[in-house]
């Protein structure tokens, strides 16, 4: 006897096969598991067995037509599932890296403002030269140029005006 089976088995998509055979009845009953070879979603399990009942020469003649169609789509659901994973994990660490930019954004801008808190004591207390020397520096923010900039030089007319005046 020649028999084609495994090499019809090999040309459908690639995984594992359980084929389990009942054959007490009239009716044979083969129930065909596919797992594809590849995934990552153990949802995967779900997918129940196909199961084809039918007379034995019914099943030698149609068993390849009947089993194609659900392997097709249980490695089709299956690569979108590994291909959904794989997105998900994307936006995660994209998520991660946007949460990571904010935090340091923040704390730059505590800094900022935490120096400026600074300034402006020193300002209440009337030492505009020590004030001048606390602003921050330029180079660290550099978003806030204008503003640095423009308070130094308010300063800076306070202190020389303290100068001449004494």
């Amino acid at each position: 006897m020649n028999s084609t089976f495994f090499q019809q088995i090999n040309s459908l998509q690639k995984g594992t096969y359980l084929i389990t055979i009942d054959n007490t009845a009239d009716m044979m009953v083969v129930a065909t598991l596919f797992r594809p070879a590849k995934c990552g979603d153990k949802a995967i399990k779900a997918v129940p067995s196909f199961n084809f009942k039918a007379s034995p020469q019914e099943i030698d003649e149609g068993y390849f037509d009947k089993i194609t169609a659900p392997v097709e789509a249980t490695q089709t659901m299956a690569t979108n599932a590994d291909h959904y994973l794989h997105q998900l994990e994307e936006a995660r660490q994209q998520t991660a890296m946007a949460r990571a930019a904010e935090n340091v954004k923040n704390d730059k801008q505590r800094k900022f403002e935490a120096a400026m808190q600074k300034v402006d004591k020193l300002v209440e207390e009337g030492k505009f030269r020590e004030a001048w020397k606390k602003c921050p520096d330029i180079k660290e923010f550099p978003e806030k140029a204008t503003i640095i900039t423009e308070r130094k030089q308010g300063l800076a007319l306070q202190f020389e005006r303290d100068l001449f005046n004494t």
